[in-house]
């Protein structure tokens, strides 16, 4: 099955809308271009300035040589940088000042993603400084360099592996992209480490080790939480980390000794109440596990604690329950309407109540936002199979078949979809 790339009208995959010659034009210009949001952080007047220029507010720093004009557009500041007019002396100002700026535009040094809004523009302006700094790099590749610039930069890569919308492109090019954007979260880490001015500084260790963790390394992961914990004993989040590490390596003794350390200070932390939650579920105390997940919600302020509520809907799907399952899948896509595991659980409910017309909405809904995911195609052809619609069930099997050759479930599928039309 194809479709045509919806810029070059070339014939592509069913499963992307742009063909990889044309993606990869946009982010040879723009690098962080699937970063931008529609909607941005407060205050409220800023709500919604897609569209607008970003503009520096901070002027001269006396003492650090950073000699801003405020209110100009931090595009023509970057495009000031005179590359052939650079020596050592200027190098470490520009970085300098490169660091400001994004600082300035809302890059943290940690890495609190729900708080990572930005705009076209800035999207552009942070693309524009990375182009920039390369070139600086390869200029002055023996001079120290900025600890803090590197850990933003890193910190950008590590948001888009995470959060960049490569939906739209075809599948070896949506790998391709997003390994790349880790391995340059990597790299910039490595870089942040190395010359790190305060020995304190635990952030490009600890940022690295969840970026890892969320690749789904947690050997490496393991190893670089440590080294955080060596410099803070204390780190709570680098503790929780390492929690979260040991669960996915299943090593249940150590997840218990680790949160015997931090318990009388994280009793009520939703992170820590929700990887209790875990380590129940994994100890097959299925009871107490819910009695944490729900505890976690409860923690958080101003709206439920997502991942506690994804683990306690999918535990009660399990047990076959169904409805109550529904119920917190819907108050998560209340939260976050295009979470694809609240979609997917809506869906499995549905089918499991016996209402398919209702799953295929649910299934309909989730591959809209993502249709590189295969099991999302093989629940919706199960459906289609349940109510006697074998030849769209077949296309949903090969979909998930293109996208994992070796995927059984939805061979198994296919064979039965041919078989029933070979009936016919």
């Amino acid at each position: 099955m194809a479709r045509q790339c919806i810029k070059c009208q070339r014939e592509i995959s069913d499963l992307a809308s742009i063909c990889s010659g044309c993606a990869e034009e946009f982010l040879s210009e723009n690098i962080f271009g699937l970063v931008c949001s529609p909607t941005i952080s407060s205050p409220p007047i800023d709500r919604y300035r897609e569209d607008s220029d970003p503009i520096l507010a901070i002027g001269e720093r006396p003492g650090l040589d950073l000699n801003f004009e405020p209110g100009k557009k931090v595009i023509e500041e970057l495009e000031s940088l005179k590359l052939e007019e650079m020596d050592e002396k200027r190098y470490e100002r520009v970085e300098r000042r490169m660091n400001v700026i994004l600082a300035e535009l809302g890059v943290p040094k940690h890495i609190d993603f729900e708080k990572y809004f930005y705009s076209k523009k800035e999207a552009e302006v942070f693309s524009q400084l990375y182009y920039a700094l390369e070139e600086l790099e390869n200029e002055f590749e023996e001079e120290r360099g900025c600890s803090s610039l590197y850990l933003r930069i890193a910190n950008l890569f590590y948001y888009a592996y995470k959060c960049a919308d490569t939906g739209l492109f075809e599948l070896d090019f949506r790998k391709n992209i997003t390994d790349d954007y880790k391995e340059k979260a990597e790299g910039f880490y490595e870089l942040s480490a190395q010359i790190v001015e305060d020995e304190s500084e635990i952030y490009p260790l600890r940022n690295r080790a969840f970026l890892l963790l969320e690749s789904a390394e947690p050997e490496r992961a393991e190893s670089f939480f440590e080294e955080a914990l060596r410099i803070d004993p204390d780190d709570l989040e680098s503790r929780l980390g390492l929690i979260e590490t040991l669960l996915e390596k299943e090593e249940l003794d150590k997840v218990e000794n680790e949160m015997d350390r931090v318990i009388k200070t994280a009793e009520e932390d939703p992170q820590f109440l929700f990887l209790r939650g875990e380590l129940a579920r994994k100890r097959d105390k299925w009871g107490r596990a819910i009695q944490f997940y729900k505890e976690a919600s409860e923690r958080e302020e101003k709206k439920g604690f997502v991942p506690a509520m994804l683990s306690q809907a999918s535990l009660f799907l399990e047990n076959d329950m169904s409805e109550r399952a529904a119920d917190i899948y819907e108050m998560i896509v209340e939260i976050d309407k295009e979470n694809i595991r609240a979609l997917n659980g809506l869906g499995i409910s549905s089918k499991a109540q016996g209402e398919n017309k209702e799953a295929l909405r649910w299934f309909n809904k989730a591959l809209a936002i993502d249709s590189h995911d295969k099991d999302l195609w093989v629940e919706r052809a199960e459906v289609l199979q349940e109510i006697g619609n074998y030849q769209e069930a077949l296309k949903d099997h090969n979909n998930a078949l293109e996208i994992d050759s070796g995927f059984e479930r939805a061979q198994e599928g296919k064979n039965e979809c041919l078989e029933s039309l070979n009936e016919d």
